[in-house]
């Protein structure tokens, strides 16, 4: 099944994700087909891709493919899900071709109407940076 995904999400985004990469990765690929141009997507996905090497094709898709408009990561400290064993992310997008540089909000702790902390990061400097968990520091 994962092979049928890997294959899918490739023939939609033309990114060929690594085998390492968990299920929510194929799906958030896969979905770009079924949103409308100019559409806005929020996902409630684990915070690992902003650090491991897997997780480089998915901030491709993020940097290259749509709009990325915010990421809140929340605290680990803070219990969102009791039984999640992962922290958790939302993330939120829009189906447009991205300008070459524009500014993501990034944000952790508290809500995502009400983080700790929130600060704007450059694309120029995401493209840069392996580890986006360092942000919004």
């Amino acid at each position: 099944m994962k092979e049928q995904l890997r294959y899918l999400s490739r023939r939609v985004t033309g990114i060929d994700l690594n085998g390492l990469t968990g299920l929510y990765g194929y799906f958030l690929l896969i979905s770009h087909m079924w949103m409308e141009e100019g559409g806005i997507a929020g996902w409630l996905i684990p915070s690992e891709f902003m650090d491991v090497n897997y997780g480089n094709q998915i901030k491709q898709y993020l940097l290259d493919k749509v709009k990325l408009l915010h990421i809140h990561r929340f605290d680990p400290d803070e219990v969102q899900f009791n039984d999640a064993l992962v922290s958790s992310t939302v993330v939120w997008l829009k189906k447009i071709k991205p300008p070459k540089s524009y500014e993501v909000e990034f944000s952790f702790g508290g809500t995502l109407n009400n983080p700790k902390i929130s600060k704007d990061i450059s694309t120029k400097i995401l493209r840069k940076e392996p580890k986006w968990t360092r942000f919004p520091c």
